[in-house]
């Protein structure tokens, strides 16, 4: 259900890097491997590791961690398949970043920690310091990082957008923006279309 090559990549306060396989990070100096895995252990390289899980109820879905973010996908089945990413704590309520197919694409969106069984300390935590951005031309948004994932058809995001960027994946950057009908939502766009202030 995962693409052994797409995970999600999260940064801290610093500098963009790359490396040589096209992958970017955000970290406050250069530092060799062994210490980028002190810091986002299992997530270098080969990027995010997908961590089973299990719902133990109906799944409610959010774009970002939170109420305040458009619900797109509504609410999933007990018996839909998860792996889950990451964990992201907001306003004192823990969000976990999950994956799953819809409709024969796949998604991925964040739900209540509550409502799937899976070791809460052995996931990362995602960032709490994104970068501010600017989008430079016009796009579509995809609900994952790239044209595999399922497409947010009614929500483009127009040139001079301001965003918050909370990763990069292959060529897709996680994004944080308000919608023209005030709807807050996270959503993937492609990284040349962002430019880090």
């Amino acid at each position: 259900m995962v693409d052994p090559e797409g995970h999600i990549q999260y940064y801290d306060e610093g500098d963009w890097h790359e490396d040589d396989d096209d992958n970017w990070w955000f970290d406050d100096e250069p530092h060799d491997d062994d210490w980028l895995n002190d810091i986002y252990p299992g997530m270098f390289n080969d990027g995010w590791t997908a961590f089973d899980g299990a719902l133990n109820q109906r799944m409610a879905t959010r774009t970002g961690p939170g109420t305040k973010y458009t619900e797109d996908h509504g609410t999933l089945p007990e018996s839909t398949e998860i792996v889950i990413y990451a964990q992201e704590d907001s306003g004192g309520t823990p969000w976990v970043l999950v994956e799953f197919v819809r409709n024969g694409k796949l998604v991925r969106a964040y739900t209540g920690m509550k409502r799937v069984d899976v070791e809460q300390a052995n996931l990362p935590k995602t960032t709490k310091k994104p970068k501010t951005a600017v989008v430079i031309g016009d796009t579509t948004v995809y609900y994952g990082p790239d044209a595999q994932y399922y497409l947010a058809v009614d929500t483009p995001v127009t040139a001079g957008t301001e965003v918050l960027v909370y990763g990069v994946d292959r060529d897709y950057a996680l994004v944080e923006y308000a919608r023209e009908d005030g709807a807050w939502m996270r959503a993937w766009i492609p990284i040349s279309l962002v430019d880090i202030k």
